[in-house]
């Protein structure tokens, strides 16, 4: 059974494969047990010892700083991907980058043009403006092999 979320910031760590062969069975996530609990990795040792996972999925950087905190060789013991990055320049971390800049201007262009077109107010059929992130290669992953 898995947990319930109860706030966002419940949900640090998921798993993204399991290792060394085993079939693909769900692996619960790894929930920090309060904020900031996890500064000696304690918890998060015995999660990745019980579940082996081949790579871990986290959000801003935290979880990458315990995997490291607790001795883990990334990518070498087990691969990082972080699902918040800041930056669209390949790097150390491997990830996902929301695209902050595309988003602020898309959210600037809406407001301009109800500005120009003379409306106040919430609009009757509010727009939605999706920015797509992309994928940013970084070290923090194995080398990519090709699949003959």
């Amino acid at each position: 059974m898995h947990p319930t979320f109860t706030e966002p910031a419940d949900f640090v760590l998921s798993l993204y494969q399991s290792s060394k062969g085993k079939p693909s069975e769900p692996i619960p996530p790894f929930i920090m047990p309060g904020s900031g609990a996890c500064t000696n990795g304690k918890a998060l040792a015995q999660w990745l010892a019980a579940y082996q996972p081949e790579a871990v999925i986290g959000t801003a950087g935290e979880a990458l700083q315990w995997l490291i905190q607790i001795g883990r060789a990334i990518p070498k013991n087990v691969s990082y991907a972080d699902l918040y990055l800041s930056s669209p320049l390949p790097g150390e971390i491997a990830g996902t980058c929301e695209m902050h800049e595309a988003v602020a201007s898309s959210a600037v262009d809406l407001v301009v043009e109800q500005l120009n077109a003379n409306h106040a107010g919430t609009p009757m059929h509010p727009k939605a403006v999706l920015i797509e992130g992309i994928w940013i290669d970084g070290c923090s992953l194995p080398v990519k092999r090709d699949v003959a």
